[in-house]
């Protein structure tokens, strides 16, 4: 039997970037084991994100199935949503809605997802017309 080393991914330099959502789902068994979710299930975020001079980048994360206003997935849903959800609301998977990722190293080098901001158009202004 051999064993062959992959390539790792590319490498996403710290920064902000904008992003896409390319897809959620929730995941079985993992780091987030607790007597609430005795079998550590989570939920996979896969983002594109835009870097500069290069093709899109892939960069995935995780957190906890929660989803109150505490939560990490609250947080993204109001950011994919642009608006905080609505207690009972049952929202769709929001592909393709864009972000802002806040992106840092993690120890062994590899890019982890700190912040995920909304993403708002810049205003076009018109040279001489006050904003």
């Amino acid at each position: 039997m051999t064993f062959k080393i992959s390539t790792p991914p590319p490498q996403i330099d710290p920064g902000t970037y904008k992003a896409q959502l390319a897809g959620s789902e929730i995941k079985t068994g993992g780091q987030f084991k607790s007597d609430k979710n005795p079998t550590g299930d989570y939920r996979r975020w896969d983002w594109l994100v835009e870097v500069p001079g290069k093709d899109l980048q892939t960069i995935s994360d995780n957190t906890s199935l929660f989803t109150g206003p505490a939560s990490e997935t609250y947080k993204r849903l109001t950011a994919l949503l642009g608006r905080a959800p609505v207690a009972g609301e049952e929202i769709e998977n929001p592909v393709g809605k864009t972000v802002l990722l806040t992106i840092s190293k993690k120890d062994n080098g590899y890019a982890k997802t700190d912040l995920v901001p909304p993403y708002v158009d810049p205003q076009q202004t018109v040279p001489g017309v006050p904003a």
